[in-house]
């Protein structure tokens, strides 16, 4: 998704209840379906690719119209869990001055898209922000998107881990190291399905709770193709949306943001309710050093209620929208957004779900899915970091890009840069002396943000934007996309 739904709405929840260079082919042995084949053009029925434990099930589908799309499900034998994925091919080409040599649609990047959540549907992103198409304001009707991100690249949404969006499953997975070895697998076979991706760059990148996510599988990849049991991933870089990631050092920001008088919506607060903020942040600093220390339940579950309670809490009496603190919370929806009521209503047709090869025990889908983030909650996955996985991938070489959009409040601008700066990793020095610059469009000529980086890390301020960036501004949201893909200066 699209949220930390950890920290807003699950934890509130408990405090109710009480709790407290790649390899070519031929491919690795351990594959053993049938060679690699394209998916036929025609064939709605599922074609079906196997590895270990795992099987993965594609057919073609047609949302978008004019666009080669594809779904299914990739079904874990030994945990009965099944993960729902949608795939838009890259519209992308490319021609050189040598006119013999040029990109065809469907190579070039792969870029893997994960919402957060936990337990919200990356389906939803595809369908709002940045798919081919996306759903509007009227019920089971979608039109097209001229910013989205499969022009420049083939982009796979996957809605994970199990019971979230169209997946489902009897394993409940309560944590990002579990999910990421989920991922992993998935990649695997999909490159099976499409071999001609199978070299081809990949990006992971996402929002939110992705935060936790996307370094996770990052690092899994990291220690699997070291390993060198299976095909090796030519993992690029890594994008990370209003991510959650640094708990710790992004909740000493809530108060700075609501507080701060630099913007027309802003100051947030009182006075009154910025001394309390302030006064309670040190008892959550120390709570929370606890829960980095012993990384469990009796130390992490304790110190994220009582660091929501008092860090986030005080905006909830504000009737503002979590994710956007321009714009009140629309009632009756999920998410505090009437985009959210489309899309469940356009997902849960049956002539789409038959469109997209939805299994029938699936029942009806939801955005979120909040039995998903409270597992995650318990297991004290929300408030640990995972900072030193972006460290390790910083330390391999992978690029990583952190953008937030500077209206959102749920994982605000403030925490996301002063996390970017305390951020353990040989570049650190070199990083939290390099200067903010400011990002004039190229597209369209205004100043959309500002940015500071150092050798391969770099934070983006997008300005005018939420928590859902691509949303808000979807066309400097394209141009951001497409710069950073093909390694071009910001200007």
């Amino acid at each position: 998704m699209k949220v930390m739904f950890a920290i807003v709405t699950t934890i509130t929840t408990l405090l109710i209840l009480g709790l407290a260079t790649v390899l070519q082919f031929p491919w690795h042995f351990r594959f053993y379906s049938s060679s690699p084949s394209s998916i036929p053009d025609s064939d709605a029925r599922f074609n079906t690719f196997h590895l270990e434990s795992h099987s993965l099930r594609v057919k073609r589908s047609d949302i978008c119209g004019s666009n080669k799309q594809y779904s299914g499900y990739v079904d874990n034998l030994n945990t009965n869990d099944h993960l729902f994925f949608t795939f838009f091919e890259s519209l992308r080409i490319t021609v050189t001055t040598d006119t013999s040599a040029k990109e065809e649609k469907g190579t070039g990047p792969l870029v893997l898209w994960l919402n957060g959540g936990p337990g919200c549907s990356s389906l939803t992103s595809a369908m709002t922000e940045l798919g081919p198409c996306v759903v509007s304001s009227v019920h089971n009707e979608v039109e097209t998107n001229p910013y989205s991100w499969n022009t420049k690249s083939n982009i796979v949404f996957v809605d994970q881990p199990a019971n979230t969006g169209f997946s489902y499953g009897s394993y409940h997975v309560k944590n990002s190291k579990e999910a990421a070895r989920d991922i992993f697998m998935f990649l695997q076979l999909f490159l099976m399905a499409f071999p001609n991706l199978a070299n081809s760059q990949l990006h992971i990148a996402g929002e939110s709770y992705a935060g936790h996510y996307i370094p996770a599988i990052a690092s899994e990849i990291l220690i699997q193709n070291n390993a060198a049991q299976f095909h090796l991933l030519n993992l690029n870089s890594l994008l990370i949306g209003n991510g959650w990631v640094d708990p710790r050092t992004q909740l000493k920001y809530y108060e700075p943001y609501g507080c701060a008088n630099d913007s027309s919506y802003k100051p947030i607060f009182d006075d009154a309710t910025c001394k309390k903020m302030q006064a309670s942040s040190l008892t959550c600093q120390k709570l929370m050093n606890a829960c980095y220390k012993y990384q469990n339940s009796v130390t992490c579950v304790p110190a994220g209620l009582y660091c929501q309670r008092t860090q986030l809490g005080p905006y909830d009496k504000t009737g503002r929208n979590d994710f956007d603190i321009r714009i009140q919370c629309y009632e009756n929806s999920e998410l505090c957004y009437n985009i959210t009521n489309s899309m469940n209503a356009w997902a849960n047709t049956p002539e789409i779900k038959q469109e997209l090869g939805i299994d029938s025990v699936k029942g009806t889908f939801t955005t979120c899915n909040d039995r998903v983030a409270y597992r995650f909650a318990l297991s004290s996955d929300m408030s640990i970091s995972y900072g030193p996985k972006v460290a390790e991938a910083l330390e391999a070489g992978v690029r990583v890009l952190i953008y937030a959009g500077d209206m959102d409040w749920t994982c605000n601008w403030y925490g996301s840069l002063a996390w970017t700066i305390e951020l353990p990793w040989s570049g650190q020095l070199g990083y939290s002396e390099s200067p903010d610059l400011d990002w004039y469009s190229a597209r369209t000529g205004k100043l959309a943000g500002q940015s500071r980086i150092y050798k391969n890390l770099m934070f983006l301020k997008v300005n005018n934007a939420g928590h859902w960036v691509p949303y808000d501004q979807p066309e400097h949201a394209m141009e951001m996309f497409s710069t950073w893909i093909e390694n071009r200066p910001f200007g």
